[in-house]
Parts: structure tokens; C-alpha cells; sequence
């Protein structure tokens, strides 16, 4: 697996058991790093992904927020800041669609609550009113910026950009016609887990 960098410059967790990885991420240990850390997911809006994270992953935690349906950014990221300050360090955030944005503003908000952060399909903040606010965040921890050909959010072009500005690594997905993957910054074909195994080298990352 390689995840490309776009920097200029180039719930508690206890796993064990977890089965469904990829072969590639085997010999990687991914329990071991995993358990290193406290994972805390932020759905996007309306919950969105959130749930199949909680039905596969119990263990890890997931932000409370009082309206899952109006994306206000600060109050989602004091919702995460605030959650992630009550977990055990290093926390690593799984966020989804317009959470990613709030969690980029939850570690301006509190820096060092937060140690990583997955990207999951970023919205757009320019669809909100937040592209010069976000733009102008210094993010001082490790992140990786997942995007996919049919997102609805950024797509490709644009989440390239965002990573670059948060010096986030970059994933992406690329579809055929035929919904077979083709190559892109992450081999992702054949690999149904993918997001987990950058969580797990995400986890490597922080938890030293």
C-alpha cells in the first residue's frame, strides 16, 4: 500500500480479534497500534457513516451532538474538542463529510486534544462559507485525507488542494465504468478495509 504525502515537502480501543484485514496490513501488527490509541468517530451529517463504524467497532467511542441535521462548525467543534479532552491520549479522530471541517477547527480550538485525524470524504467548505476560515488553520498533528471519484463533497481535484493546505497524506479512489478500481494515490483495489489500515498507520504514527 502507498499513501502519497501533499505536503509541500513531499471510544477506548482493544481490538483483538478483529478479523477482515488486508493481507498487506497483517504483517503490519494493526491490533498492536490500534490499542494504542483512544479512536473517537465523528459522523457527518445527519450520522452519516458513523454506524457502521459502531456496529463492526463497539469499543470506539463516537461524539455527541446535539443536531446532526445543521452544520454549525463551531459547535460541532466544540462537541469534538470536549470529547476528545475526556479520552485517554493519543486521540485519533475518524470524521466524515462536514465533521472533517470541525475537527480541523476542534484542534485550533484545543491544540494537543487531538494527535491524528482520518478524513473521511470531506464536504466542502466552500458550500458552508468556510473556505478562508479553514484555509487559514495551521493543523499540528498527522492526518490523512481519504477522497473518492464519485464523492459528493470536495472530489478529487479540490481534496487534493484541502490536503495540501492541512498537510494532510492523501487517499484516493478511482472508479471505471465497471466499478473496478483503478490505480490512485492508494493501491485501493481488493482492498475492502483500506480506511482501517490507514487508521492503523495513522495509530503508528502518533502512538510512540
Amino acid at each position: 500500500m502507498q499513501v502519497q504525502a501533499a505536503s509541500a515537502q513531499a471510544g477506548r480501543t482493544g481490538i483483538a480479534g478483529v478479523g477482515g484485514y488486508p493481507a498487506a496490513l497483517s504483517r503490519a501488527r494493526p491490533v498492536s497500534a490500534l490499542s494504542r490509541c483512544s479512536i473517537l468517530l465523528a459522523p457527518g451529517l445527519g450520522g452519516a457513516v458513523a454506524r457502521d463504524w459502531q456496529h463492526r467497532f463497539p469499543q470506539f467511542r463516537t461524539v455527541g451532538q446535539g443536531d446532526w441535521e445543521i452544520p454549525d462548525l463551531d459547535a460541532w467543534a466544540r462537541a469534538i474538542a470536549a470529547a476528545a479532552s475526556r479520552l485517554p491520549g493519543p486521540v485519533v479522530v475518524v470524521a466524515h463529510g462536514f465533521a472533517c471541517l470541525a475537527t480541523m477547527q476542534a484542534a485550533a480550538l484545543r491544540p494537543g486534544a487531538i494527535a491524528g485525524a482520518l478524513l473521511t470524504d470531506p464536504a466542502d467548505p466552500a458550500r458552508f462559507g468556510l473556505e478562508q476560515r479553514l484555509a487559514d488553520l495551521d493543523a499540528d498533528f498527522p492526518s490523512v485525507l481519504v477522497a473518492s471519484e464519485s464523492d459528493r463533497g470536495l472530489g478529487l481535484a479540490r481534496s487534493w488542494l484541502w490536503a495540501l493546505r492541512w498537510n494532510s497524506q492523501f487517499a484516493s479512489q478511482e472508479r471505471d465504468g465497471r466499478g473496478k478500481a483503478r490505480s490512485g494515490h492508494v493501491q485501493w483495489c481488493g482492498q475492502p478495509d483500506l480506511e482501517l489500515g490507514l487508521l492503523e498507520q495513522l495509530c503508528r504514527r502518533v502512538a510512540v
